[in-house]
């Protein structure tokens, strides 16, 4: 700190005061206001550094972020090839349904046997053709329904013919698998019954 005269009074006065204590007069050479930033500049920078990597730490964080978002959104509207064959199921046992539109599923199964065929297993209920609705298990292998669970529990006797006979041992058969699905007798996956549903049109 130095002193000088003020320029209007001529009192002497400190070099860092911006009005003079005698006369009021603004001094406009002071050195108060340049000392702050020249004492400071090194730590204006390091701030003004830090700032500026904050900003760009925050763009890149809400890029990713949004990346994020759509591809999550991606893959919860991409089947997977099991998921295809889920849908395809789906679809096979729709057109056999007396109303299509009635169609409701549980649970979607699938496996690969070791002789390479796909099965799924649909839970399922719909309209039957008297306005009832039915809630039950189909097996679908490489496309084509097999048939359904509904005659597990029918009785096989001497008065059974051939036809109904093949129906209630299928009926019988979809009924075990269901009940050990997941085991290793019957190594089945879950699928994602409400992503295919959404997902229907991906698949012929």
């Amino acid at each position: 700190m130095a002193l000088i005269n003020c320029k209007e009074c001529g009192k002497e006065m400190s070099d860092t005061l911006k009005k003079c204590p005698h006369c009021g007069y603004i001094n406009k050479d002071s050195k108060n206001g340049k000392n702050f930033f020249q004492n400071n500049k090194k730590l204006i920078i390091i701030i003004g550094v830090i700032l500026v990597v904050c900003i760009v730490g925050i763009v890149v964080y809400n890029k990713k972020i949004e990346q994020d978002i759509i591809q999550a959104e991606i893959e919860a509207n991409t089947l997977t090839e099991d998921e295809k064959l889920g849908a395809r199921a789906i679809k096979s046992l729709q057109a056999n349904l007396k109303n299509q539109d009635s169609l409701n599923v549980y649970e979607i199964w699938y496996r690969k046997t070791q002789t390479s065929a796909e099965q799924v297993l649909i839970d399922y209920s719909a309209q039957n053709g008297f306005g009832g609705t039915n809630r039950n298990i189909a097996l679908i292998e490489n496309g084509k329904v097999m048939g359904t669970n509904s005659q597990a529990d029918d009785k096989i006797t001497k008065y059974t013919d051939t036809d109904e006979m093949v129906e209630i041992l299928m009926a019988q058969s979809i009924s075990s698998l269901w009940k050990s699905k997941g085991s290793e007798t019957a190594p089945f996956l879950q699928l994602d019954k409400d992503k295919i549903m959404r997902n229907l049109e991906q698949v012929e």
